[in-house]
């Protein structure tokens, strides 16, 4: 054999050797080298940012429940809750609300994780949540632990918490103002002073339903974001099914105005704005020399004092 070729084997055998005892060092080296949870923890707390966002969007569309039960009623295809039912308030309040949301957290972010796609072993026992509502936010804390691990390493969440921006409270609160509004007296309902209560920044729509001695009204509470339903149901033998047919129009500035409101009973008409006026049989007419979106309230009240409003919006282009 040459002297050439055995200093080749030679060289190839070291390097075979430091092949395999570098190998042989990072095989023996401690697991934990190897366990980074960093990313684990983030998509864990990404998984429950995203369920919190999930669970109180629904909370908020359905009035404070998560659970659909028999005092929840559909209209349009929408879930409203009876705020008010055969005339008794039942109102949920804020606890009942925050109970909602942790149910709903409770059911969907156990699923959230058993779906993360991931080489660490995720376990968990039930999982158990805190939730409290704020002026701006809803605030939840997960109060199980959850257990990562790899091999022989295991690494334990004992503090997981999600904040997320809501008008939860302000929806609530609006809505609270016009069940006890209403409660005072179930045989009248006061559009104008229903819009009073509402908080700033929120926004209100309503339908009503008129059967022969009840009535339902389906409430929207919202802003740019959200929206929050719910609904009054009332019954009285002497209720006031006096109510006005009008809706939302437009006109363009100068244009002369002239259309008839109609009611289900006879009444005086009336008006709130300063540039149309109504006569006895619910001719309006006027005209308006400026552009912008005005609030009208229309009103009539028979003579046994029973009366309706109807508040829309006139669109001047």
């Amino acid at each position: 054999m040459k002297k050439g070729q055995v200093t080749m084997f030679i060289i190839i055998g070291v390097v075979l050797l430091l092949v395999a005892g570098t190998i042989f060092f990072i095989l023996s080296l401690p697991e934990e080298n190897f366990f980074d949870s960093t990313s684990m923890v983030a998509s864990i707390q990404s998984c429950l940012d995203g369920t919190v966002e999930d669970v109180l969007s629904i909370v908020t569309l359905r009035g404070g429940y998560w659970d659909i039960n028999e005092e929840i009623i559909t209209m349009n295809q929408l879930l409203y809750p009876y705020y008010i039912k055969n005339s008794n308030n039942q109102i949920v309040n804020l606890k009942g609300i925050e109970r909602e949301i942790s149910r709903g957290v409770e059911e969907t972010f156990p699923v959230c994780l058993n779906q993360t796609d991931t080489s660490i072993d995720i376990s968990f026992s039930t999982i158990k949540s805190e939730v409290r509502l704020s002026k701006d936010n809803v605030d939840v804390k997960i109060v199980s632990k959850i257990k990562l691990s790899q091999l022989e390493n295991t690494k334990y969440l004992d503090v997981l918490e999600s904040q997320v921006s809501t008008d939860l409270l302000k929806f609530h609160s609006s809505a609270d103002k016009i069940t006890s509004l209403q409660m005072e007296n179930v045989e009248e309902h006061c559009e104008t002073c229903i819009i009073k209560l509402v908080e700033e920044g929120i926004s209100l729509d309503y339908d009503e339903v008129f059967k022969e001695g009840t009535a339902t009204y389906y409430y929207r509470l919202y802003n740019d974001e959200e929206s929050f339903y719910f609904a009054h149901n009332l019954i009285s033998n002497d209720f006031n099914l006096l109510d006005l047919t009008v809706s939302d129009f437009s006109v363009k500035v100068g244009e002369q105005i002239d259309f008839i409101i109609n009611s289900s009973q006879q009444g005086t008409f009336s008006e709130d704005n300063e540039f149309l006026n109504i006569d006895s049989n619910g001719k309006v007419t006027g005209s308006v020399s400026e552009k912008g979106e005005y609030l009208v309230v229309f009103r009539i009240e028979t003579e046994g004092g029973d009366f309706a409003e109807e508040v829309i919006t006139m669109s001047v282009t």
